[in-house]
């Protein structure tokens, strides 16, 4: 079985299961990435429409920021490495292009630490 999931440009595939495995049979570490992918996947979504909605409502780079993190804090796991880098990247283009305001490694290191 074979699972495709794509966070802009970074696109994964993950399939290492045989057809005959049972549910019971699926190792621990397959399902946590599973869900991981599906928070990753709605977390993208989210930040979508709250950056599209920020540009909207032209909000200034503190605004933004403030924004950006009341969006992550839910998503406390998805700080793991693979994730926050992907979602970094993402917000680093959509702020870029829909709010013309570009963020640092810095700003983005500060969003992640107060995510908890």
């Amino acid at each position: 079985m074979l699972r495709s999931f794509s966070l802009y440009k970074y696109s994964l595939v993950v399939g290492f299961l045989k057809k005959t495995a049972r549910p019971d049979a699926i190792p621990i570490g397959v399902a946590r990435e599973d869900v991981l992918f599906r928070l990753a996947n709605g977390l993208v979504k989210e930040l979508r429409a709250g950056i599209r909605e920020s540009a909207d409502k032209k909000r200034n780079r503190e605004e933004l920021l403030l924004f950006l993190g009341l969006l992550l804090k839910p998503y406390t796991p998805l700080r793991s490495l693979p994730f926050r880098i992907a979602i970094n990247n993402f917000i680093l283009m959509e702020t870029a292009t829909r709010c013309l305001i570009h963020l640092n490694d810095e700003e983005l290191f500060m969003l992640w630490r107060n995510v908890r």
